[in-house]
């Protein structure tokens, strides 16, 4: 028997592709940076610039979802995801860069926030636990294929195609939200909230679980890329492909031996 194409494996098949590509494009960011000569310090704030809009807009993101649904944001996000993948495809410089990677943080900051108040508003109370542990394969499947993605693309075929792919891949979460009016269409809340959402730090348990997530999601962003400044300091040098890239610590050992000095 085939799964069924409910609301929430929908939902999660649409994280799946954002996922893959803002994983995969990180990658690309950081190798095309490299081969363009950019020093460590400068690909390192590169890859900052990728946060600093999702901090500033995440708060506002949740706001829009309650009130006018999650699908718009999540469109728009989309839509603003595949402009800033497309640039650095058809201008590889630094300062094409340096625009795309705010673009793409932006773009998925709307999705990631309004696809998560979509997912906690399917279905019924009881069902939620089973619809954010579904959300969740979307995302670690997302981390998997997006590295993969850009190897391949890279050594097959260069840079630039390696974002028009992740481009590519966008396209069927815009248009299955384009198509799909009803998924996210209601906001949850008709009035405003009257409460700062900063209250929510008054709580114990959830103030633990924003720093350890805070904590986790640092772990896992700088640990790629010290792991190449580590390999580049050594004295080694990515292949001219750039096909293996280090996205978890147990990679690291198998790096050197994949690089060549």
């Amino acid at each position: 028997m085939g799964v069924a194409v409910t609301p929430i494996v929908t939902v999660t098949l649409l994280t799946l592709a954002m996922q893959g590509a803002h994983m995969g494009s990180r990658v690309v960011a950081s190798l095309l940076a490299l081969n363009l000569g950019a020093s460590l310090w400068l690909i390192g704030v590169l890859i900052a610039s990728y946060s600093i809009f999702q901090l500033a807009f995440a708060l506002i993101v949740g706001r829009i979802s309650d009130r006018y649904g999650s699908r718009r944001p999540m469109l728009g996000g989309t839509l603003t995801f595949c402009a800033g993948l497309v640039i650095p495809a058809v201008w590889p410089t630094m300062p094409a860069l340096f625009v795309s990677a705010p673009l793409i943080g932006i773009g998925f900051v709307f999705f990631n926030v309004a696809v998560q108040n979509l997912a906690g508003t399917i279905g019924t109370a009881a069902e939620r636990t089973r619809n954010f542990s579904t959300l969740s394969l979307g995302y670690s499947s997302g981390h998997m294929i997006g590295p993969v993605i850009a190897g391949v693309m890279i050594d097959r075929f260069g840079f630039g195609s390696a974002y028009i792919a992740f481009a590519v891949l966008t396209l069927f979460p815009i248009v299955t939200l384009a198509l799909s009016q009803h998924l996210g269409a209601h906001g949850a809340r008709s009035e405003p909230m009257s409460s700062s959402a900063f209250e929510l730090l008054r709580i114990p348990s959830l103030r633990r679980m924003i720093i350890v997530s805070g904590l986790v999601t640092t772990g896992w962003t700088c640990t790629p890329f010290m792991c190449r400044s580590t390999a580049i300091q050594s004295g080694f040098r990515l292949p001219r492909s750039a096909r293996y890239s280090v996205r978890s610590p147990q990679q690291a050992s198998s790096c050197a031996w994949r690089c060549r000095c």
